[in-house]
């Protein structure tokens, strides 16, 4: 099984000159990704490969986090550690870097979006609608959102 962890950075678009035809493509940050642990069904139940990304300081990772990276021979500090299930041949030490992929391989790809929160109520098709009837909206304001009548010397005829 073969992965890496990276980050979109935006998208562009790829012009062939021979055929004329433009192709979307997403461009991503994947820098190289140290292997951390490798899991084995016989120990810890599963096959797995845990790889570590996004480097940071060392004062902004928990010191429970920097001894497992130490302990396993990992140098620098990182964000993050993940697992990437399956059978690997991966050595716990080594960099995982984009050179595990060919060109033109069809790959899986999966992603966290970024929340935006709620958004609230939809307004529909932006109508004024009339004032709710609470206690401090009078009889007169009512009125006022209503249709005036019309006088009463004109008619409808």
């Amino acid at each position: 099984m073969k992965g890496i962890v990276g980050k979109k950075l935006g998208m562009t678009q790829v012009f062939d000159p021979e055929t004329g035809v433009v192709t979307p493509v997403t461009v991503i940050e994947a820098a190289p990704c140290p292997v951390v642990q490798v899991k084995t069904a016989d120990v810890d139940g599963y096959d797995a490969v845990q790889i570590a990304y996004d480097e940071a300081a060392e004062r902004k990772v928990t010191k429970p986090e920097l001894g497992h990276l130490k302990k396993n021979n990992v140098k620098g500090a990182y964000r993050h550690l993940l697992e990437l299930r399956g059978q690997t041949e991966a050595i716990v030490g080594e960099n995982v870097t984009v050179e595990v992929f060919e060109p033109g391989e069809k790959i899986k790809v999966t992603g966290i979006a970024h929340g935006k929160g709620f958004a609230g109520r939809s307004s529909g098709t932006a109508s004024t609608a009339a004032p709710a009837r609470t206690a401090r909206t009078t009889s007169a304001s009512r009125a006022r959102s209503v249709r005036p009548p019309l006088p009463r010397a004109c008619s409808r005829e």
